[in-house]
């Protein structure tokens, strides 16, 4: 399964995603599912932001290797999910692409209090501290812990489905 984590410029948030997401699936032994990121308005090939750098490290993953994509036609047709950060990257993708709207998700729906989130999204903590860098990483991890658990849930409950007679 592929999932495709979308934000604005591809230097912060989604290039957080993938690479968390892309431990938990290291760690967890389940490479089937593999992740991918991308920015609406991103332009190709710069590394992520310093502060997103240093976060990711903080909680285990690197970005060391991250180069920022535009998100594409192909991008959105080869993934099987496309977790965006705000509501207004879903409308985005879906006014060029209204074909991909099973896809979309905003990440914020996989909170654990989804309801109280009001759909706003993850922030753009594009130029700002360290700090508030961190603060965005916690408040997506718990979303993508959450993302995660339940992709492993489903593929679970469907291999026991197949097995039965």
């Amino acid at each position: 399964m592929k999932i495709l984590f979308v934000c604005t410029g591809n230097t912060c948030r989604s290039a957080m995603a993938e690479g968390y997401f892309s431990l938990l699936a290291a760690r967890a032994g389940f490479p089937e599912l593999s992740a991918a990121s991308c920015g609406l308005a991103a332009l190709d090939g710069f590394p992520a932001e310093p502060n997103a750098l240093r976060t990711a490290e903080k909680f285990s993953f690197s970005l060391a290797t991250h180069r920022t994509r535009r998100f594409t036609r192909e991008m959105g047709e080869e993934a099987d999910l496309i977790v965006c950060m705000t509501p207004s990257h879903v409308r985005g993708i879906l006014s060029r692409m209204p074909f991909l709207a099973e896809k979309c998700r905003v990440l914020t729906q996989y909170a654990n209090d989804a309801a109280s989130s009001g759909g706003k999204g993850i922030s753009d903590p594009f130029g700002d501290s360290e700090k508030v860098y961190e603060n965005i990483f916690l408040e997506m991890k718990e979303c993508l812990d959450n993302l995660f658990l339940d992709l492993v849930n489903k593929r679970k409950n469907h291999t026991e489905q197949t097995k039965k007679p």
